[in-house]
């Protein structure tokens, strides 16, 4: 991604961070911001969440500057919407340092799909009103519509219409112009001129904390989407619009790191709705996060006895009842799982994984190959956990010729890196290289860091962060469970709070010492 030396791309020379941090005087400004981009894996876990724990790390480790770390991870979006919103968080943090995680999305995965929607909104109505709305942010393209001159034309024709003669539809209109053109402080006034008009609406209101929220106004956000559900009807059944606005609450709850409220939050709904489908998977997620394990088990329990097909429910548990020491109710619960589900690959490769890890090799070696075959098609992410384990399986067993031919088989796989990724990649270097602003990009936990040097064009001068070495050493010393929650991604999942601890401390000390300039600054 960033360069910390010159590099050509397109016949662009890019300058060094070197040059970089002499236009920069840390001794007279005193402080150092780092905007730290990605997805779930950034955006997660309040305040265990790695950039949250890599600013306590930074000003720990020295007092010579005051760092500042903003935290602009997004659940479930990719490197399309990142490389398209970077300019407008330059101009909004002024950031001295970016750091980025990003990529995982970009793959296809058979987890992916899952995550990506929240348990919490399946099945609501009136999602998928604010689906559509959001559709607005994540679309990548919207650059290109605010250069349309037929788009130009409409939004001057409707603010002229405004100005004449007012009306909620027309504020409306106007609201979603401004949206797509991504003017988020114009878009808000036109909320707020529709809320002056009919105060009582709960989906204007929901309007706005969706504004708030996209901007990381979440005190304002959180304001907006209480008001939404003081507004809302009762509930009834579950295609209501209070539910939705409980789970945007709540989210922003999490993403503002105020974990307490947005577990009051889930209690609400579950008081409501008793028997909602997701309400208890969010709860449990929000403990699992937390490392409240036994509470975790008992609210997970309650979503499968309510839903036997929410099928990540079931790896969350048994990852619960392997932290709670309880292995064989682990193996108990995957097995449950499949029975209800067994068309799905990753109930397998969790089974089959938990199984390696209590020393089962024969009995995981079949369950490892189902889940190969039933996932057949896809080397990426998952995959490569399935043939880690059942390499573990072979060697358990002593096959070792079985054993060589599959490690050469899915380890030419693990070279491969997507190209969506690699492109988008190389425009956020381009961006990032035009403003002089210098930037690391990191490995994912446990991934190999060969293909992130490939796509950034491989050199000394290429600031990157590798946690494989030192996740594979800690996870040996403990266990799988003690650094991440899941296995979303197949070869690691979303970390604990003592996962992004060692992630945050990885990335502090590539930039306290591989930043120039920054580290003679902290040294003096």
């Amino acid at each position: 991604m960033a360069m910390e030396g010159m590099l050509r791309l397109g016949g662009l020379t890019f300058l060094s961070v070197q040059e970089y941090a002499n236009r920069v005087s840390l001794s007279q400004y005193n402080e150092y911001r780092i905007l730290c981009v990605g997805e779930s894996t950034t955006a997660l876990g309040g305040e265990y969440a790695y950039p949250r724990q890599l600013e306590k790390i930074l000003n720990s480790e020295q007092n010579k500057v005051k760092f500042s770390v903003i935290n602009k991870g997004i659940p479930s979006i990719t490197t399309d919407y990142i490389a398209s919103r970077l300019e407008k968080y330059l101009d909004d943090y002024k950031p001295h340092l970016v750091v980025a995680m990003i990529g995982v999305n970009d793959t296809p995965n058979l987890l992916l799909d899952e995550y990506r929607t929240n348990s919490f909104l399946k099945g609501l109505r009136t999602y998928k009103f604010f689906k559509w709305l959001w559709s607005y942010v994540l679309n990548p393209s919207s650059k290109e519509l605010q250069n349309d001159p037929q788009f130009k034309k409409e939004l001057k024709e409707l603010e002229q219409k405004v100005k004449q003669k007012p009306t909620i539809q027309d504020y409306v209109r106007l609201a979603l112009h401004y949206k797509a053109a991504d003017q988020w402080q114009k878009e808000r006034q036109a909320i707020l001129k529709i809320i002056e008009r009919v105060p009582n609406n709960c989906e204007a209101w929901g309007y706005l904390g969706e504004n708030y929220r996209r901007v990381g106004q979440y005190a304002e956000a959180v304001e907006a989407f209480r008001k939404m559900v003081q507004l809302s009807p009762e509930v009834t059944t579950i295609d209501e619009t209070k539910l939705l606005a409980y789970a945007y609450l709540a989210e922003c709850y999490k993403l503002w790191g105020h974990l307490k409220e947005a577990e009051q939050v889930y209690f609400e709904v579950i008081n409501y709705y008793p028997k909602h489908p997701g309400a208890y998977g969010c709860l449990g997620d929000l403990y699992i996060e937390q490392g409240r394990y036994e509470e975790a088990q008992t609210v997970l329990e309650q979503q499968l006895h309510f839903n036997a097909k929410a099928i990540l429910c079931y790896g969350k548990l048994a990852h619960c009842y392997r932290r709670n020491g309880k292995y064989a109710a682990a193996e108990r619960v995957l097995e449950y799982g499949i029975k209800f589900n067994p068309k799905t690959a990753v109930l397998y490769a969790e089974l089959g994984t938990t199984l390696v890890e209590n020393k089962k090799y024969k009995e995981a070696e079949p369950v490892l190959k189902k889940a190969l075959e039933l996932n057949q098609e896809n080397y990426q992410g998952t995959d490569i956990d399935i043939n880690r384990s059942l390499l573990t399986s072979y060697e358990g067993q002593g096959k070792w010729e079985e054993a060589r031919e599959l490690k050469k088989a899915f380890e030419a796989h693990q070279e491969n890196y997507n190209l969506k990724t690699k492109e988008n990649y190389d425009k956020i270097r381009h961006i990032l290289s035009r403003r002089k602003i210098p930037s690391v990009a990191v490995q994912y936990p446990l991934r190999d860091i060969k293909p992130l040097k490939e796509m950034l064009f491989p050199g000394a001068n290429v600031i990157v962060v590798d946690n494989k070495k030192t996740f594979e050493e800690a996870i040996a010393k403990e266990n799988y469970d003690a650094y991440f929650t899941d296995r979303f991604a197949g070869d690691f999942g979303h970390c604990t709070p003592k996962g992004n601890h060692l992630l945050a401390s990885n990335v502090a000390e590539v930039i306290l010492k591989k930043i120039p300039g920054l580290a003679k600054n902290i040294q003096k």
